[in-house]
């Protein structure tokens, strides 16, 4: 036997067999009631003249002519005015209070945060020089690099470059400042 023999054959769905028959039966829609024709205007509209409404001047004028509401204001009991001569003076246990804590937020000169000390001038002016001298030979070694650079052994180089520069740039804002504390 071949195997294409046991295969069932293709069937045409163009053709349809003339035994079968289906009949279906198409349901009757009634028809709605037709909708309002509202192109067409009323009757009283077409008798009377059309009016352009300012409506901003009516609103103007309703309001013009209506009584404001007002609330009472109060009214003092004793004297002429209705505050006392202090009115609005922060009192004193205040004033007092807020100068302490603004003494206590202030540093103290020769004191710096636990575990640190203060810097000599003489060593921290010493430590300027020192970090003004590297960044010069940096930038002149970073304008010493060719424009294009083909190697990653030069795009290496000026990229270590660019990052000791800005590392020094942040160290002398540091050590620029009047008082360093360093730590112990």
């Amino acid at each position: 036997k071949n195997a294409r023999e046991d295969l069932p054959r293709p069937v045409d769905l163009r053709v349809v067999p003339e035994t079968t028959t289906t009949t279906c039966e198409i349901p009757v829609v009634s028809k709605k009631a037709p909708l309002p024709d509202f192109s067409r205007r009323r009757n009283d509209e077409e008798t009377t003249p059309e009016k352009k409404v300012d409506f901003l001047e009516r609103n103007k004028h309703t309001l013009s002519s209506s009584k404001r509401r007002t609330t009472p204001t109060p009214r003092p009991r004793g004297g002429s005015s209705p505050v006392h001569e202090d009115f609005g003076a922060l009192p004193a246990y205040l004033v007092k209070r807020k100068l302490e804590l603004a003494e206590q937020k202030k540093p103290k000169p020769e004191e710096g945060p636990p575990g640190t000390r203060k810097m000599d001038e003489k060593e921290r002016l010493k430590m300027v020089a020192t970090l003004k001298e590297q960044q010069k030979k940096a930038t002149e070694a970073l304008d010493a690099m060719p424009l294009a650079l083909t190697t990653l052994k030069q795009k290496k180089k000026k990229k270590d470059l660019e990052d000791k520069l800005t590392h020094l740039a942040s160290s002398l804002a540091i050590f620029e400042k009047p008082q360093v504390f360093i730590k112990i």
